[in-house]
């Protein structure tokens, strides 16, 4: 029974491991023309917006609604959902 508790053991503790590597995963993609770019975890969640220099060319309105639709990505992290 030691024998198994302790493969047990070893086994939760190398998925904690993975857990935490997956966690850490993400990937980022800019815009042809640097407007935006976009983080987004492994598992789909928006974690993060940023805005180029080029994003004045979009107008302040533009940049207004890419901030608002990031902004509900953000909140909604946590729903998991396909990354487009």
């Amino acid at each position: 029974m030691r024998d198994f508790e302790q493969r047990m053991a070893t086994m939760r503790s190398r998925a904690d491991d993975m857990q935490e590597k997956i966690a850490e995963v993400s990937v980022r993609v800019e815009s042809e023309e640097g407007e935006v770019a976009v983080t987004v975890s492994v598992g789909g969640a928006l974690t993060g917006t940023e805005f180029g220099p080029e994003a004045r060319r979009v107008g302040r309105q533009g940049v207004g609604r890419l901030d608002r639709a990031g902004r509900t990505a953000r909140s909604r992290g946590g729903q998991r959902g396909r990354v487009v």
